[in-house]
């Protein structure tokens, strides 16, 4: 008895010598690929949630902590800011100056990046943190694998951005934005509109004709999603949610604050979820990015539309 147990421990040893690594690479791309295959193909039964400049109201804005709070939720996208420094390297601040998140001053552009990513980060009430400015290249190290990634503030940037990108490998989990029209983009980023996961932009006074702008994106680049923003219900650029949809492409509205989705904004839905994100998920909208991602995730799971 004692050497049949013996031999059966010495199977289970060399059983699991032999038995290869879970395969977490394959996981990883499983699960990006899952996500934007929900930009692809916008089911009214999978709300997507974007947070805005990660979870700032538990971690500084657009900090490393805010990005990892985001991917322990379970949030689909992150939306982070880029800024470029003195030396011509990007990083992740969402302000043209320093004032706001930081106790130092001047404008971010008059920093080398060397100074800057010294510089501690506040938190929601001010207070220092021991968090600092990350590199838009660490930032996209974190959400690898995790999170998809919409880069806001990167107008400027798209071709540097893109090939921080690139050499991450992670083009099919960042997702860029544009307020041009297709033509206009493509003059001012060359080949590099056309391989970049792209968000075209709107609002009720960004543009003169949305349907061309619409339709001239679909047509050239077929982008991975709309974001639109209307001030009020009786904006022209909330028509584009039919065109939008007629064909297939999914819609992104910021519920962030009033101007931005008429009123139906994050303020709102801590009293009245059903009168704020329910009434832009009902008007078409397929992502949301919002302020309060916890909570928006807490809603839209008790409506089975985020299992």
């Amino acid at each position: 008895m004692k050497y049949r147990i013996i031999i059966v421990l010495v199977l289970i040893m060399f059983s699991c010598r032999n038995q290869k690594p879970s395969d977490n690479t394959n996981i990883e791309v499983n699960k990006i690929e899952s996500l934007l295959n929900l930009f692809r193909t916008p089911s009214k039964d999978y709300i997507l949630i974007g947070a805005h400049r990660g979870d700032w109201r538990n971690s500084p804005e657009n900090s490393l902590q805010a990005i990892r709070n985001c991917i322990k939720m379970g949030i689909d996208l992150v939306e982070i800011d880029v800024r470029k420094t003195k030396d011509g390297e990007l990083v992740v601040f969402h302000d043209e100056t320093l004032d706001r998140m930081t106790d130092s001053s001047g404008e971010v552009k008059d920093f080398l990046l060397d100074s800057l990513v010294k510089i501690p980060l506040l938190n929601g009430i001010g207070q220092e943190t021991k968090f600092t400015i990350p590199t838009l290249k660490e930032a996209l190290e974190e959400a690898k694998g995790k999170i998809l990634v919409k880069l806001d503030k990167c107008y400027d940037h798209i071709p540097q951005a893109y090939s921080i990108v690139k050499d991450l490998e992670m083009q099919n989990q960042v997702i860029f934005i544009t307020t041009k029209t297709y033509s206009d983009s493509k003059k001012d980023y060359g080949t590099t509109i056309d391989e970049i996961l792209l968000m075209p932009a709107f609002n009720c006074t960004s543009l003169e004709d949305v349907p061309s702008f619409v339709q001239g994106h679909i047509d050239n680049n077929d982008p991975v999603a709309f974001e639109i923003g209307f001030d009020s219900e009786d904006c022209p650029s909330i028509n584009a949610f039919d065109q939008i949809k007629e064909n297939q492409h999914a819609i992104c509205v910021d519920v962030l604050w009033a101007s931005l989705c008429a009123g139906h904004d994050d303020n709102l839905a801590v009293e009245d979820p059903e009168g704020s994100w329910g009434w832009v998920i009902e008007r078409g909208a397929n992502i949301l990015i919002t302020d309060r991602p916890r909570d928006l995730l807490e809603y839209l799971k008790s409506k089975n539309l985020h299992n």
